[in-house]
């Protein structure tokens, strides 16, 4: 405690000082605790900061004491417990008034005055702890090493909170603003540690997420491989697993790898030497034929040799047993059990083998007419592989007779049922027109009905269970009578429809529920001895393909319903054709008998997925397109003669001049697409309603132009005008202003491009050079010169920094557009004279348009092309022609989702449309040639295509195998 008295009580004061020492207090007076050199009044000052309390001795003296007086201030001002002790009698109203409102203590009790000084004195204490440290804080630079941290912060702030204003000692302004900075300070490690800690977790997350993502796409990249290598012999696999590798991370490999899989066409996966080991004598002479039988489940194949019949196992082509006897026809019954073999080389032979057990179980001869020649039963296992059947019960075998009728054999009763007529009765020796024998014989797949077909073309369909007749068809008509040579009949897998095909290159198809013809015969080459016969005709299990293959040309795959369209091309090598054919792998893949060789060649019989699909009344001869970026994004599509169509609407741009002479060029759809623009070479520019088809406006650029093109969803428009002083001229549509008028150096324009936001201009030339033209600032930038030939493709990357140029040379050009600098320039595969370029909306993906109706898509941060190239042979339509018509336009949807492009996929349209009025809709079944088509960029779109196309989902051993996690499944 601070000892405040005056001089005249020093004595009395010293002994009190003893006496409190002995009691436990330490008390400070200025008789010997200040040093002579120090200074009085900070001393003094100090004292008082440094005591827990201010015992101030009564006297008359002390309250007259101006020292006294000052001593008493600095103890109030600091917040201390100032307690008066009488000493000597001194009158109330000479007290000083701090100390009015104090209990007083009498000098002679010693007890009272410990029992007083020793009230609350832990918060007494800290009270003068607190006190020193703020103020030696406040005096020495506030420093932040000199405030309270931690558990000392918090025990100080405990101490604030729970002193009042009423109580002393008082917290003061210090000990407040000492801890409030402390506080403070607090808070800012707080946060510089929890910041500190936050980006080291940061960092350390970004790493971890780094090399997980490095994972990720180092297991794409590696199922990418898998995928392209499963693509050799298992196309189900490599469509699953490269859709696998793309969900896993979308890498330029994964995205390759299931395009390339999409794009694989009709293909021979290996030859099935499937008579290794059979001596060339013992084989059967298949110059025209080589029946097969696969059993149902598609393990087991039947192959006749000359011994009898060969059985292979499937997939593999091992041989697993023969039938000894003669060979002939095979055919399996549809529960497995039992294989008829309808021999040639003993007319009216057929051998019923027992396939559990191996071996020949029955031995039957036809019922002949006794003095009739027999044609049908010595050409019958030659000619047909449907030469005999097995009821859908597989209780009963049918064959034909040599007069012409059908017998059964009946497998329970071991009888033959009588004679069924009503084929022709016409027998004269060999194959003339006036000669008739039974080929080949079929049951549906429900069991009702039972149908053969004969030489002169009639197809007869009888009432399986009882005989009667039901129907007679007429397989083909036409003047040449050997075109109606009915050589097979096939049901569909759900007996819906009924195929024949004939022995001159003609299908035919019936519906059953009606026996209405849908797919009438169209007789191919008739004349000479390599006439297109149809020997095979069958169906796949999913009844969604059907083959049709001869002894001349190679098996050709048809889309089952609708029109009946040819799916891709002929499976490749001609030379590989054969007369039978057999659907295995659940249909996915088909073994085709290959003619003169007795070999066996399996193909994969998918072909490339649907990726695209024609734009509804495009014309034929396409060379503009423009899709809008409203809720709607429509499509329009013009064709060299003027002809536009959009929204279900066609238009006629006219043009001045001879049709081949000029063209249109160009098209453009405003930002709503409600307005479109269009313009041709001749220099006339039309704009139309896109919502009723009318013409808004025409006006003429009063001359011809090598080159035309809007920019800026119609709002600009550049030309390249026709004449001895090649120039470059840029108005604004509305006003029809023009804006720059430059030079456009040596050569021909052929072609322009604005960049998105109409501020550049690139300019394509005959010399293989591009002229960069800033629309803004009216000025040429520079020429970039590289190509060997004509710059027809020209597109700018959506933020204007790339720059791509296709040329007639056969190469690709990147640039970067500020340096003028070429980055790169590569050769674009099997797409040839490259005529057109355009970025995806995110500049992610680049498409190049070429000469043979191919697009190509590249990956613009590698450089890299994503698989095959895309052609109209995917669209619903075929592209008819070699090669299809060059690809002169090409444009993204505003979501990057689809590419549409235009060419020339089907036929030239000059005289096929009617001309109409200028301004006027015309009608649009005048326009049915496609020439636009809508490819699918979406990578999710891709995914289920090819889920469509493998047919199934990745098994579990699959994904397990292969280590995808839970495979995808695939949805409808």
């Amino acid at each position: 405690m601070f000892l405040c008295y005056s001089r005249q009580d020093r004595e009395d004061v010293q002994r009190l000082r003893e006496q409190l020492a002995d009691k436990g207090f330490n008390a400070w007076i200025d008789l010997s605790d200040i040093l002579p050199s120090a200074k009085w009044r900070e001393a003094v000052a100090d004292g008082i900061r440094r005591s827990d309390a201010l015992l101030f001795v009564v006297s008359p003296d002390s309250v007259r004491s101006e020292v006294c007086a000052e001593e008493i201030d600095l103890a109030v001002q600091y917040g201390k417990r100032v307690i008066p002790l009488l000493h000597r009698p001194v009158p109330r109203e000479d007290m000083p008034k701090a100390l009015t409102a104090h209990h007083w203590t009498e000098g002679g009790d010693l007890d009272e005055l410990v029992r007083v000084l020793g009230l609350d004195l832990q918060r007494a204490h800290t009270h003068t702890v607190l006190l020193v440290q703020a103020y030696e804080w406040s005096v020495n630079g506030r420093r932040r090493s000199a405030l309270l941290r931690g558990r000392n912060l918090r025990n100080a702030r405990r101490w604030l909170a729970g002193s009042t204003a009423d109580e002393v000692p008082t917290p003061t302004e210090l000990h407040r603003e000492y801890l409030a900075r402390g506080r403070a300070v607090a808070h800012q490690r707080r946060g510089l540690a929890a910041l500190f800690m936050a980006l080291l977790t940061t960092v350390s997350l970004l790493v971890g997420f780094s090399r997980v993502e490095e994972a990720h796409q180092t297991h794409s990249r590696k199922l990418a491989t898998r995928a392209e290598d499963a693509l050799k012999d298992q196309l189900a696999l490599g469509l699953l697993l490269g859709r696998e590798a793309a969900d896993e991370r979308p890498t330029v490999e994964a995205r390759r790898a299931l395009l390339t899989a999409l794009r694989t066409r009709p293909r021979m996966v290996r030859f099935l030497d499937a008579l290794a080991g059979v001596p060339a004598g013992d084989r059967v002479e298949p110059r025209n034929h080589l029946p097969l039988a696969v059993r149902p489940g598609g393990r087991l194949l039947a192959i006749p040799v000359r011994g009898g019949v060969r059985l292979v196992t499937l997939p593999t082509g091992r041989p697993a047993w023969t039938v000894r006897g003669l060979g002939g026809t095979p055919a399996f019954s549809p529960d497995g059990r039992w294989l008829a073999v309808a021999t040639g080389t003993d007319p009216g032979k057929v051998e019923l083998v027992d396939v559990a057990r191996r071996r020949v179980t029955e031995r039957l001869t036809v019922p002949q007419s006794h003095g009739r020649p027999n044609p049908g039963n010595d050409l019958l296992p030659v000619v047909s592989g449907t030469a005999v059947a097995f009821s859908a019960d597989s209780a009963s075998v049918a064959l034909a007779g040599n007069d012409n009728t059908l017998r059964i054999w009946n497998l329970k009763n071991r009888t033959w049922g009588g004679p069924l007529k009503g084929h022709d009765q016409t027998f004269v020796s060999g194959t003339g027109p006036d000669t008739n024998h039974v080929n080949t014989v079929a049951y549906s797949p429900d069991g009702r009905f039972l149908v053969s077909g004969d030489w002169k073309g009639d197809v007869l369909v009888r009432d399986a269970r009882t005989g009667r007749l039901l129907k007679r068809l007429r397989a083909a008509t036409g003047e040449k009578p050997l075109v109606k040579d009915v050589r097979t009949l096939t049901f569909h897998p759900r007996g819906s429809y009924l195929a024949a095909g004939t022995g001159y290159g003609a299908l035919t198809v019936w519906r059953t529920k009606d026996w209405v013809r849908v797919v009438d015969p169209v007789a191919g080459d008739d004349t000479g001895a390599d006439r297109n016969v149809v020997d095979t005709v069958a169906f796949s299990p999913d009844g969604g393909t059907l083959v049709t293959g001869g002894w001349t040309k190679g098996a050709l795959l048809r889309r089952v319903g609708g029109s009946w369209d040819v799916i891709g091309e002929r499976l490749p090598r001609d030379e590989l054709s054969g007369t039978s054919a057999v659907f295995v792998d659940q249909g996915s893949s088909l073994i085709w008998g290959v003619r003169g060789t007795g070999t066996l060649a399996v193909w994969d019989v998918h072909g490339p997925g649907p990726l695209g699909q024609i734009v509804r009344g495009s014309p034929g001869n396409a060379v503009a397109v423009a899709v809008g970026l409203g809720s709607r994004e429509p499509v329009a599509s013009g064709g060299a003669d003027g002809t536009i169509t959009t929204g279900g609407l066609t238009l006629r741009h006219e043009l001045t001049g001879e049709p081949g002479d000029v063209s249109l060029r160009s098209l453009a759809l405003s930002r709503d697409g409600r307005t479109l623009y269009s313009a041709a070479d001749d220099g006339s520019v039309n704009t139309w309603d896109t919502s009723t088809g009318h013409r808004r406006a025409h006006w003429s650029l009063g001359t011809m132009t090598t080159a035309i093109t809007f920019g800026d969803h119609g709002r600009l428009l550049a030309t390249a005008p026709y004449g001895d002083h090649y120039r470059l001229v840029v108005r604004t549509v509305a006003d029809r202003k023009t804006l720059l008028d430059v030079p456009a150096g040596p050569y021909n324009v052929r072609n322009l491009a604005f960049s998105a936001d109409g501020s550049l201009l690139a300019a394509g030339t005959e010399g293989g050079t591009v002229v960069l033209v800033d629309v803004a600032k009216v000025r040429v930038l520079g020429t970039l010169r590289g190509h060997r030939d004509y710059v027809r493709g020209l597109a700018f990357s959506p933020d204007g920094k790339l720059l791509a140029t296709a040329s007639d040379d056969a190469t690709l050009a990147l640039w970067d557009v500020s340096e003028r600098r070429r980055l790169t320039d590569w050769i674009p595969g099997h797409v040839g004279k490259a005529l057109s370029a355009a970025f995806s909306p995110d500049g992610s993906l680049l498409a190049v348009g070429g000469e043979r109706g191919r697009v190509l898509l590249v990956d613009v941060g590698s450089r890299r092309a994503l698989g095959p190239a895309l052609t109209s042979d995917t669209a619903p339509v075929p592209c008819v022609g070699s090669p299809c018509g060059p690809v002169r336009d090409l444009v993204f949807s505003r979501d990057g989702k689809h590419l549409v492009s235009v060419t020339n996929a089907a036929h030239e349209i000059w005289g096929l449309t009617p001309k109409g009025e200028v301004g006027k809709v015309v009608d649009p079944s005048s326009v049915t040639l496609p020439g636009a088509t809508l490819w699918s960029t979406d990578l999710t779109a891709w995914s289920r295509a090819a889920c469509v196309r493998a047919g199934r989902a990745l098994t579990g051993a699959e994904a397990h195998r292969f280590d995808t996690g839970d495979p995808l499944p695939c949805s409808p």
